[in-house]
């Protein structure tokens, strides 16, 4: 028993850490690829670039966990019962299904692992990327504006930028986004990038231009003002404050500080926000096991010998495991039903499909 039990781990090991490590560069690459074009093309210091790569691996990693399970069981089991291997050690008086008992035991300690990383580190990968990039935009503006498209990370206000000539700006047009309010547009011939001369963050300095005021009373009206001088405060995120100080969004918080802030709120909507994502914290820590559950008989079932059929599996059950996810959030989040119960739905239907699968070969 521990000999088989050894070598199943060992032909399931490699292939996990090898399409982990694939499945988490290929999730950070999309970052780096503009990250890279930052730092060429922009001039941005490398070490920021460097440390917002590292930093993106921990906000990845719950997700390639789960992916990386589902493709190493589907590829691996998939082809030792194509084999007959299983059928064999059923042979020699074996159940197959103890020698698979290590698996579920890496699986609970994986989740539990999960739910510490979800915890504690990912929050604060997230919270460090965002004030990296933040003092990247007051340090280097001029880094996020790409002529001849929108620009939307400047909180509020979505830029169009025609040209960039030594340093100013042409051409350039304004949505200013106001809470309860009508968008204002604003045009301008030219505009340049300014620090402030007091707190914390970005001026622009538009010139020759007129602004487009919709008449909060009749919205069919708009009023046009002309300026020569026109300054535009930016922000490079809604929760700083002027002295400089980054507070903690919904995604960079812990879980004991969600269950502070849900005691403190009034608001259903905003309760059933950070309940949402208390459990979904937690929920997700534990998908690798929950899908562990259905994949091993699904695996040795469908005795498939070949990768692409394995990989065509896998991706299957991802699709429909990530797509009853993100229906369950958002169900959740708009107060259809309790996040305590929906947001566990992919985990309960996934060890449900696993236990009908183990009990109907049993039966067999």
């Amino acid at each position: 028993m521990k000999i088989l039990r050894k070598y199943l781990l060992v032909e399931l090991g490699l292939p996990f850490v090898m399409i982990l490590a694939t499945l988490l560069i290929l999730l950070v690459l999309t970052q780096i690829v503009r990250l890279a074009d930052l730092a060429i093309r922009k001039g941005v210091d490398i070490s920021i670039i460097l440390k917002i790569i590292v930093y993106s691996f921990p906000t990845m990693l719950p997700f390639a966990l789960p992916m990386a399970v589902v493709t190493t069981l589907l590829l691996v089991l998939g082809r030792l019962s194509s084999d007959n291997e299983f059928l064999l050690v059923r042979a020699s008086g074996v159940n197959p299904y103890l020698v698979l008992m290590p698996i579920l035991v890496i699986g609970i300690l994986m989740s539990l692992g999960t739910l510490i990383l979800n915890d504690q580190i990912q929050p604060r990968a997230h919270f460090s990327i965002r004030r990296l990039i933040v003092q990247l935009g007051y340090q280097n503006p001029f880094a996020f504006i790409e002529p001849g498209e929108f620009i939307d990370d400047f909180n509020n206000h979505i830029i169009f930028v025609q040209s960039i000539e030594d340093k100013v700006l042409k051409n350039v047009i304004i949505y200013e986004i106001r809470e309860g309010k009508q968008v204002r547009t604003i045009h301008a011939k030219e505009g340049r990038l300014l620090p402030k001369q007091e707190g914390f963050g970005i001026v622009l300095a538009l010139r020759d231009g007129f602004a487009e005021e919709p008449d909060q009373m009749d919205p069919t009206k708009t009023y046009t003002i002309h300026f020569e001088e026109c300054p535009v405060e930016l922000s490079m995120d809604a929760s700083s404050t002027s002295g400089g100080r980054i507070y903690k969004r919904l995604k960079e918080l812990t879980i004991a500080e969600i269950k502070r802030h849900i005691l403190s709120f009034k608001d259903k909507v905003l309760i059933d926000r950070y309940k949402t994502e208390l459990h979904r914290k937690i929920s997700t820590s534990f998908a690798g096991f929950a899908l562990m559950i259905m994949c091993i008989p699904l695996a040795i079932r469908t005795r498939h010998g070949e990768k692409s059929i394995g990989f065509a599996l896998s991706i299957l059950v991802l699709v429909a495991y990530y797509t009853l996810y993100f229906f369950s959030q958002s169900f959740a989040e708009a107060g259809v039903l309790w996040p305590w119960v929906i947001m566990w739905v992919p985990n309960t239907v996934s060890v449900l499909a696993g236990f009908i699968l183990f009990r109907r070969m049993l039966m067999r």
